[in-house]
């Protein structure tokens, strides 16, 4: 339980029954006994008093409708929304409270934000009509703030925890013709992925997360208060980044997520991030299913809707049906026990990937895969961080993913000038030249300041010179997971995490036990995690194999995929020029073994490339904006561009 849940369950305690007072006060309670403390429910028409006090939860519950009130319901009303209903609250009862730990800090997310102005239109009619046809009050609307802007849309208002207007959504109050959006924000200032009716939820109780808008509303319609939309669709996570610390707080959570393939897919998501723990599962039956599809066809005989969304099971089967899928939302299921046969089969076709970037490797490897630790191993000087920083960070970038980075061989100065080098591409480096003869090269300035805009909030890199814990790295990689929803993991290398035991024997089974949490933190949230091993001291004239991997022998037996990248000696790749070969030692997931592939190693870009690649690739951040009105750069600098440098024949080694 988080400290503010306790401040405020304390809280509830010290108001005691003088909390009956004020909300029999406040809502004017019919019927109310003191001794029995039972009252007329004001939420619908109540001839036998079915509202009833309970002092467990310190709340009045109606056993009619199920609908709630407690002080904190009331003070919501009353104050405008939940943070400040916490602060009346805790005030009243003497109880001193930190509401900034669910509260975002505005300084950080909000600078320079251009915050929507309220709806300022008086009337609802239209809107009112609309909604009522999909099951909605106008006491609901009125609750939740729903508005109608100037040309009859549904417009709902999405507030933050201290009641600030931060954004605004409209949606049609008619059927959309001739590709008319049926949903849009609000065009003359910025949104953000706020949950809607945020507010105005209670973390004391069970919070419902639907889908839409009108989910939200069909659940309060239907009686039950405490909930949620997300604002995007199910695919898209950025609400728990921007809502984590408020999340964090809530003990006990109710998905609701539309039955179809996307609805389900982030269901996933959501719950590995949310944590199993506090997550329940709304699960509609296929009697439901029926009931909504027979319900859309009385509109239409050729419809064939089985989308059970809160909105249709409230139209296709009541207030009460959508309180009882509420009520028995299932748990997720006892890790680690499932019937194989039920399990979904393994395609490559639908699993998802991150390509390496290295046209021939991903012949042989397909990319790297989702659920799945990749070993790499390599003596110094021949290019393994320049691969992967190429490979695993770069390309994951441009896939749309974020890259958790821990390099305890380089400084964190060493590591951007790297990746800005990578990212610019021949086309943005510029070759300077000393007098001595001696050249070097650094991308131009403006691609520099695209580059870094482009690749703000996508890498982030664990930074401790110190001999780093590995429970500290593996309790980041899960925070960031979390946080950000983090995909790839990068940790280079092995032997900088600080496996503490008195004796060889107990770091062995530590480090077991790390492998482990490492593939269980992978397959189990679909991540890709990468570790550098480095191997045993070389042997003269000896290739490279994945037994010279140091440590235990049991982090070859446990991974998904193993790479090894050496000096060329494959005489076949010798003499078609390459200067480096990769190997493939492992591959559990496809089952290739010994493949080598031959690559190059480019000084401009410092990239690795095979020969079927472009050396002149251009990473998403470049879009062709940037131009140049000279290839001169200072006293000695020459923009490379396309150019043929001398060096080109004569490849040299990399020094990352």
């Amino acid at each position: 339980m988080s400290d503010i849940l306790d401040k405020i369950i304390e809280a509830k305690e010290k108001m005691g029954e003088n909390a009956i007072e004020k909300i029999v006060k406040h809502y004017n309670l019919e019927n109310y006994s003191p001794e029995r403390k039972s009252a007329s429910c004001p939420f619908h028409t109540d001839k036998t008093p079915s509202l009833i006090w309970n002092d467990k939860d310190k709340a009045f519950k109606c056993f009619s409708c199920s609908r709630r009130i407690s002080i904190l319901d009331m003070y919501i009303e009353t104050e405008g929304s939940y943070s400040k209903a916490i602060k009346k609250l805790c005030n009243e009862t003497g109880v001193s409270i930190d509401i900034k730990s669910i509260e975002r800090n505005k300084d950080d997310y909000f600078v320079n934000y251009k915050y929507p102005k309220p709806e300022q239109n008086k009337t609802r009619d239209i809107v009112d009509q609309y909604c009522a046809k999909r099951g909605i009050s106008k006491r609901t609307l009125d609750y939740m703030g729903v508005k109608q802007d100037p040309h009859g849309n549904v417009t709902f208002e999405f507030h933050d925890l201290d009641g600030t207007l931060v954004c605004k959504k409209y949606r049609l109050s008619k059927k959309a013709k001739n590709g008319m959006p049926k949903m849009w924000w609000d065009k003359d200032s910025d949104n953000c992925p706020v949950l809607y009716n945020i507010d105005k939820v209670d973390i004391t109780k069970p919070m419902v997360i639907t889908e839409g808008n009108y989910d939200t509303l069909s659940v309060f319609e239907s009686g039950y208060t405490n909930v949620v939309s997300i604002p995007g669709g199910a695919e898209d996570s950025n609400w728990i980044d921007f809502n984590y610390e408020f999340l964090e707080n809530v003990e006990n959570i109710i998905l609701w997520f539309d039955n179809d393939k996307a609805g389900q897919d982030g269901l996933k998501k959501v719950v590995s991030r949310l944590g199993e723990y506090r997550c329940k599962i709304v699960k509609p039956s296929k009697e439901d299913e029926d009931a909504v599809e027979k319900y859309s066809k009385t509109f239409n005989e050729s419809l064939s809707v089985r989308k059970t969304d809160a909105n249709n099971i409230l139209l296709a089967l009541g207030k009460n049906r959508v309180l009882s899928l509420i009520n028995s939302a299932e748990e997720i299921p006892v890790e680690n026990i499932i019937d194989l046969m039920t399990a979904e089969e393994f395609d490559i076709e639908k699993t998802g990937y991150i390509p390496t970037g290295i046209t021939e490797l991903d012949k042989q490897l397909y990319g790297f895969i989702d659920g799945s630790l990749n070993i790499w191993t390599a003596f110094s000087g021949v290019g393994k961080t320049t691969l992967i920083s190429q490979c695993c960070v770069l390309e994951a970038i441009d896939k749309g993913e974020n890259v958790f980075w821990f390099n305890a061989e380089s400084t964190t100065a060493q590591m951007l000038n790297w990746i800005l080098s990578q990212a610019a591409g021949r086309q943005h480096m510029v070759e300077y030249k000393r007098n001595d003869g001696f050249s070097y090269y650094k991308p131009t300035t403006q691609a520099i300041e695209e580059i870094k805009k482009y690749y703000m909030n996508k890498i982030f890199v664990y930074d401790n010179l110190l001999l780093s814990s590995a429970k500290d790295v593996l309790d980041k990689m899960k925070y960031m997971y979390k946080k950000k929803g983090t995909k790839v993991f990068v940790l280079d290398n092995w032997l900088c995490l600080n496996f503490r035991g008195v004796s060889d024997a107990e770091i062995t089974g530590i480090q077991v036990d790390f492998m482990n949490e490492l593939i269980h933190f992978a397959k189990k949230n679909e991540l890709e995690i990468h570790l550098v091993a480095h191997p045993r001291k070389p042997q003269a004239n000896m290739p490279l194999t994945e037994y010279d991997i140091l440590g235990s022998s049991n982090i070859v037996n446990m991974a998904d995929r193993i790479y090894g990248l050496e000096k060329v000696w494959d005489d076949d790749l010798k003499n078609a020029g390459f200067d480096r070969q990769f190997t493939i030692f492992k591959d559990r997931i496809l089952g290739v073994k010994g493949q080598r592939i031959g690559l190059k190693y480019d000084r401009v870009t410092r990239r690795l490339y095979s020969a079927t690649d472009n050396k002149y690739k251009r990473y998403s951040w470049d879009n062709n904006s940037i131009e140049y009105k000279t290839d001169k750069f200072g006293k000695n600098g020459i923009l490379v561009g396309n150019r043929k440098l001398e060096f080109e024949q004569n490849t040299e080694d990399s020094p990352f």
